[in-house]
């Protein structure tokens, strides 16, 4: 996991230099790949919610149901997604989706 959660800390390291704007669910799918080419298996989680009266989604890499790159609180306030769309637990391997700004929130852009 130590692994896992090194390769997260510098993706978080490039997204913020990228001269572009990146968002978690670029944060997410890139982290899911690096980790995946190392035999790591990592779930591409994806949420969603409603705040104040706001559509908001966003988007994290999950190792044994725990995010890689966000904060456990951050990500309990969204409603996980699977393929079939019905909310449920997400095993690895699995998909759920959503997008953040660039001040970590998320919203629906």
């Amino acid at each position: 996991r130590e692994a896992a959660r090194a390769v997260a800390r510098l993706v978080a390291i490039a997204a913020a230099r990228a001269p572009f704007r990146v968002t978690c669910l670029h944060r997410s799918l890139v982290l899911r790949r690096l980790l995946r080419a190392r035999g790591i298996p990592c779930a591409l989680r994806l949420g969603v919610r409603s705040w104040n009266g706001e559509f908001e989604a966003h988007a994290w890499g999950e190792l044994a149901g725990a995010p890689l790159n966000d904060d456990e609180t951050h990500v309990a306030r969204f409603r996980a997604l699977v393929g079939s769309g019905a909310p449920a637990a997400v095993r690895p391997g699995e998909v759920s989706v959503a997008v953040c700004g660039e001040d970590g929130r998320a919203g629906a852009t």
